[in-house]
């Protein structure tokens, strides 16, 4: 059940791998400091006189003005340190991910005995549309890994706190997140039309450019410029049109 997964992790190399146990532990510590500056604010809302009774002290927790200043600096620096793990290792991640595809791509191109060639056009769309695009998935993929744990602790801690508050909480993410869910499926469709139309222009201007004497001479300039432009417009249609619903899903959250 678990095997593409671990095909997939395998595949990105141990340093991507090490860098997903960093974003882990760096998602943990982001999460203990939404706590600790939860804990901080009530302590200087009770300094300033404005959170009285047992509200006032979170988890029993009051400090002094003294120990509010120094606390924030503390946590501060401990929260700007787990936030550039989790971004730096998204980055990771994903450039670990598309190297290797390079590296494929090269070996295939070069080291593989074949009757015929790569065509150059296959080999542009995987670098120009294929490659780039499962990047920025794997950049998402490690970055929702992250913040999932992130919102799992923080959960844990609210319904330890405030079991209802959380609970209320939670169905609204439900509700969210179904809704989400509906529209990424959208977008996942429409996304799988992307390659076919990118591969449909490169084709187009490789057969153009193999082709420009005899397409010059025949005065068919004027049609393949004219096929050209629709692929173009179609691909700038479909990508705009994804990418509307895909911001209008990420809004919602």
């Amino acid at each position: 059940r678990f095997a593409p997964w671990i095909t997939a992790i395998q595949f990105v190399g141990r340093r991507a791998g090490i860098w997903l146990g960093i974003a882990i532990l760096a998602s943990l510590l982001l999460a203990a400091s939404e706590l600790a500056f939860t804990v901080i604010l009530g302590s200087f809302l009770s300094l300033l006189g404005v959170a009285t009774g047992s509200g006032s002290g979170i988890l029993g927790i009051k400090l002094s003005s003294q120990e509010v200043i120094f606390a924030i600096i503390i946590v501060g620096a401990l929260r700007t340190l787990a936030q550039f793990g989790v971004a730096q290792s998204a980055s990771e991640v994903s450039e670990s991910l598309s190297m290797r595809l390079r590296f494929l791509t090269i070996t295939e191109l070069l080291m593989v005995k074949r009757q015929h060639p790569v065509p150059s056009g296959t080999i542009s769309l995987r670098l120009s549309e294929i490659f780039p695009k499962a990047s920025l998935f794997v950049y998402y993929v490690s970055s929702f890994l992250s913040y999932g744990i992130q919102c799992a602790a923080v959960l844990a801690m609210m319904a330890f706190i405030a079991p209802l508050e959380a609970a209320a909480a939670v169905l609204g993410l439900v509700g969210i997140g179904s809704l989400t869910l509906a529209i990424n499926r959208t977008v996942r469709r429409r996304s799988k039309l992307l390659p076919e139309q990118q591969n449909r222009m490169t084709l187009g201007i490789e057969r153009v450019v193999r082709n420009w004497l005899p397409l010059q001479l025949l005065r068919k300039n004027e049609g393949e410029f004219d096929n050209l432009s629709d692929a173009i417009l179609d691909y700038s249609a479909q990508s705009l049109g994804t990418d509307r619903i895909r911001n209008f899903a990420t809004s919602l959250t």
